[in-house]
């Protein structure tokens, strides 16, 4: 038995993969104005970045898959558990820099 209905799960398949390519766009212009500012040494943590990109990218694909498995269930959670985390994360962020431009930072 599935979590969500065909219907719910498309529409949550198409956040994830919104999020990844939002997250991806974010990572690539902070790598590249990470390699103008500084030398390339300094990408200490981009391992776990691309590991959770690629884990992103696998959440979508089984949220796809017609065929209900544990694996589907787990990626629903999943998926679910990311939408919601990453939209709080930027509405944190658009909050924050809305108030610095009011304040005139």
């Amino acid at each position: 038995m599935s979590i969500y209905s065909i219907e719910t799960r498309l529409k949550l398949a198409w956040w994830v993969k919104l999020f990844l390519i939002v997250n991806a766009v974010i990572f690539l212009i902070s790598t590249i104005i990470l390699i103008i500012i500084q030398d390339p040494t300094a990408f200490d943590g981009i391992g776990p970045i691309i590991v959770g990109l690629f884990i992103g990218y696998l959440i979508y694909g089984k949220l796809l898959d017609p065929i209900d498995t544990f694996w589907r269930k787990l990626a629903e959670i999943l998926g679910s558990i990311s939408v919601v985390v990453n939209a709080a994360v930027y509405l944190v962020l658009i909050g924050l820099f809305i108030i610095g431009i009011m304040i005139g930072v």
